[in-house]
């Protein structure tokens, strides 16, 4: 009869085997985003759209969803990098962003929306469904040794946990992201502009940001260990790093710009989880009293004056 050793040499050997086949990268099918809509837009929400650079580690923003209505499910994120096929000139060439305007008593928010169709923190390589499997067989050829499978069983919990501040929607391996950017005007000029970060927003007062003409210069990065956020842009920035060469602007949709009240209605409605869209009606008054940060108490975020314009 094989010896207590024998058994252990072998459940080890197969474990080894599991992890190493489960580490290898393995390419998955990307899906080209849907194509863009046509750009429509204000002149107020034009005259703000911030100006956008995006650092290497991350992904371009790309449409949310196409005229004939086709929805952006976002890219899957197991075996990737962080910018695997979302990070290409042509993401650039097929690009929307999305605004939505509020104003009153003297005040304007514009605020816009970017989607990005992937999100997590670090690379993705989880292990194959029939580790668990294997684990099982492990139990009984050590002999209930339990020590070493709650150490098996720990590895495969951090292998398979991907690190986001967004949540996997039912059955789907998808992590995507809509954050967005608000930029507060009185008498059209500028005062504040807030940028979204993990569920919340930094506020910052116009002298405080640089800009390009009327538009603030924002980019998309890595915030350390944690997921992607906006951030403002600083003087090093100036050195592009998207592929354009030059400061981004892209082909931006009003609340009013959509080709169709349906094809508005039908992104609305769509669920991509805990990426929120943070334009809707269900979410749009919160955002912008998140998004004052304290300052403008006489804005009334759920009153529309004049607001929000027609392109």
């Amino acid at each position: 009869m094989p010896s207590y050793r024998s058994f252990a040499a072998t459940g080890l050997a197969l474990l080894t085997t599991a992890a190493s086949v489960g580490a290898l990268p393995v390419k998955l099918a990307a899906r080209a985003p849907p194509q863009a809509l046509p750009a429509k837009a204000t002149a107020n929400d034009l005259k703000f759209q911030p100006a956008m650079d995006f650092d290497t580690d991350g992904c371009y923003n790309t449409p949310a969803i196409g005229p004939d209505g086709t929805i952006n499910p976002g890219l899957d994120n197991r075996n990737t990098g962080l910018s695997s096929d979302c990070h290409d000139l042509s993401d650039l060439q097929n690009n929307n962003v999305y605004s939505r305007a509020r104003c009153n008593n003297g005040w304007c928010a514009y605020v816009y929306d970017y989607y990005f169709e992937k999100e997590y923190a670090s690379r993705h390589v989880p292990y194959p469904p029939w580790t668990h499997l294997l684990t099982s067989i492990l139990i009984v050829s050590l002999y209930h040794t339990s020590f070493l499978i709650r150490v098996i069983e720990t590895i495969g919990n951090v292998r398979s946990t991907p690190l986001s501040h967004t949540t996997r929607r039912a059955n789907s391996p998808n992590l995507t992201d809509c954050i967005d950017i608000v930029v507060w005007a009185q008498n059209g000029e500028a005062k504040y502009v807030a940028a979204s970060a993990h569920g919340d927003y930094e506020v910052k007062p116009a002298s405080d940001v640089r800009w390009q003409g009327t538009h603030p210069k924002m980019v998309y990065h890595k915030d350390g260990l944690g997921t992607h956020d906006f951030r403002f842009g600083n003087t090093d920035d100036d050195n592009i790093e998207n592929a354009t060469g030059a400061w981004f602007f892209g082909s931006l949709v009003s609340w009013n710009g959509f080709p169709s009240m349906s094809l508005m209605d039908k992104l609305v409605a769509y669920d991509f989880g805990s990426a929120n869209f943070a334009l809707k009606d269900d979410s749009f008054a919160g955002n912008l009293d998140k998004a004052r940060g304290g300052f403008i108490p006489e804005f009334d975020i759920n009153l529309d004056d004049g607001s929000p314009g027609n392109p």
